[in-house]
C-alpha cells in the first residue's frame, strides 16, 4: 500500500494493483516491448513501472509526503 500525504492530510491511497494489476506484470510487458521493438534494456538503467495512486495536486507553500508503508516514506516541502 502506498498513502500520499498533502500538508499532513491524507490525500491520496493505493497499492501496487494499479499498475496493470501487478507492477511485476507493467515490468514484463515493458522488458518484452523493448527488447521486440528496441534492443532490450541495458544493464543498469532505471526502470519505473508506473503510479500506486493519482497525482497529488501541490501549490508552493505545501509539503508532501509519500508513505510506502515497510519500504519507508519520503517527503518534500514544495518552495
Amino acid at each position: 500500500p502506498v498513502i500520499g500525504y498533502r500538508n499532513g492530510a491524507e490525500a491520496a491511497r493505493g497499492t501496487g494493483e494499479a499498475v496493470l494489476g501487478d507492477p511485476r506484470a507493467a515490468l514484463a510487458w515493458l522488458v518484452n516491448e523493448v527488447s521486440a521493438h528496441c534492443g532490450g534494456i541495458a544493464a543498469g538503467q532505471f526502470v519505473t513501472t508506473g503510479n500506486c495512486i493519482l497525482p497529488i495536486p501541490i501549490a508552493p507553500g505545501d509539503r508532501s509526503r509519500m508513505d510506502y508503508g515497510a519500504l519507508g516514506d519520503i517527503a518534500a516541502a514544495i518552495a
